[in-house]
């Protein structure tokens, strides 16, 4: 068990950003996706011509894993506060809400929304991954971290 909110956090965080990374990955490599996540997440930092490179690639990776686990901090207390019940639903809406956050907001505020809202397929690509996101985050935080009665 995880008893530090900011590790159980991070853990929670990483591991739903690398479900959502893959999934929206295999979306490109399907042709579903336009864009990977990585070029997404670099586009924050990077002009066009640099996101498909490694460093692009790298710093991508690295951006879309930190606020993976930035998003989830406040996630992980309301959590413990409402207690581990339906945290598959909790972490759909979670999941949802930041999809909303990303794509409708810092999407609209940066260079991203060109490269994200190009087609139909994208945004659902990226919705998946982001729902996949939620769902794993709140697993690992609830099998991890909440403590049960019995533990007190």
């Amino acid at each position: 068990m995880i008893r530090d909110k900011l590790i159980l956090a991070g853990a929670a965080g990483v591991a739903g950003g690398i479900i959502k990374a893959v999934i929206i990955q295999i979306a490109f490599y399907l042709g579903f996706s336009k864009v990977t996540l990585t070029s997404f997440a670099a586009s924050l930092f990077l002009p066009a011509g640099l996101l498909t490179t490694a460093g692009g690639t790298v710093v991508g990776l690295v951006t879309h894993l930190l606020c993976s686990i930035l998003f989830f901090l406040p996630f992980s207390y309301a959590l413990e506060i409402t207690g581990p019940d339906y945290h598959f639903s909790k972490g759909l809406g979670f999941g949802g809400a930041v999809w909303l956050v990303n794509i409708g907001l810092i999407a609209y505020f940066t260079p991203c929304l060109s490269l994200v809202r190009t087609d139909t397929g994208t945004l659902l690509s990226f919705l998946v991954g982001h729902l996949a996101y939620g769902i794993t985050a709140a697993f690992i935080a609830v099998r991890y971290g909440y403590r049960v009665p019995a533990d007190k």
